[in-house]
């Protein structure tokens, strides 16, 4: 009876041991996504941008692939927030994401860097195809935006900072070409058009 006794007890241990074991298991998995997700939008945030991306950069090193880094700024954002409040503004950086997603392959990352800043990770992918994805994304209903890419391969660029530098460069460059040109909208449809019209006139 007493042998019984000291079996079930040592049954109840364990099970005691490994329900600690799971819930600290899931504790840690909670916070690792939240440490690296931006919890407004469900998209990851700025950290985990910075490590895929280099992950990504060191793999197309060794395997001699493209990888595209788009930049995307949400236009307007301010002045939504000032007119109708930061809960519009909120489900205007949540709409953008949402329709990103639906846009993008699997493979693909999409990343808040901060405010109305994102940034996209796209694996195996040319300047031109990025451009398609954007149309996409427009064609989906994407709230307006403005973006710029840069590319592993044509720009040699082998560092996060670098490329993401040079993505940002191409949107504030793309972005004046729009205000030169009144006779097309800032962002959308028209503006991806016109971003693969001067690319192929240089």
């Amino acid at each position: 009876m007493l042998i019984a006794v000291d079996l079930g007890q040592r049954a109840i241990t364990r099970l005691i041991d490994l329900m600690m074991v799971n819930a600290c298991r899931g504790a840690t998995d909670e916070l690792q996504r939240a440490a690296f997700s931006d919890p407004l939008t469900g998209c990851a945030n700025r950290r985990a941008f910075e490590l895929d991306l280099d992950r990504e950069l060191a793999r197309c090193a060794r395997a001699e692939l493209d990888l595209s880094v788009i930049a995307i700024d949400l236009d307007g954002l301010k002045a939504v927030n000032d007119s109708a409040g930061h809960a519009a503004g909120d489900r205007r950086l949540v709409l953008l994401v949402d329709t990103l997603r639906k846009a993008l392959r699997g493979m693909d990352g999409i990343y808040r860097l901060g405010g109305d800043e994102f940034g996209l990770v796209l694996p195996d992918t040319s300047p031109d195809d990025a451009a398609v994805l954007i149309a996409r994304a427009v064609r989906l209903g994407a709230p307006p935006f403005s973006w710029g890419t840069a590319s592993y391969l044509s720009t040699g660029c082998t560092g996060v900072a670098e490329l993401l530098a040079v993505a940002d460069s191409d949107l504030y460059a793309k972005r004046r070409l729009m205000r030169a040109s009144p006779a097309r909208s800032r962002s959308g449809t028209e503006a991806a058009g016109f971003r693969a019209q001067t690319r192929g006139q240089g």
